[in-house]
């Protein structure tokens, strides 16, 4: 019984609109202090670090996405 709470409960976190966005700003803000330092992480291929930008906005459409649908979800 537990386990099924504790799957609800990640569940629910994984939808909640707030952790989509933070994704989105610690994505953001790694990409952005390496191109501002004009430093390639090591270890990081350039081709995943230059998908840095497009993958934080995408988290952040997502949570945008989520935040719409719940409020439209309240309102009704």
């Amino acid at each position: 019984m537990r386990r099924l709470a504790n799957r609800r409960w990640s569940v629910r976190r994984l939808a909640h609109w707030r952790t989509w966005t933070n994704a989105g700003t610690v994505v953001f803000s790694g990409w952005l202090l390496a191109v501002i330092a004009e430093v390639q992480p090591p270890g990081v291929p350039a081709s995943l670090f230059s998908l840095g930008m497009p993958i934080s906005v995408g988290f952040f459409l997502v949570g945008f996405a989520l935040l719409a649908w719940r409020q439209a979800a309240e309102s009704e």
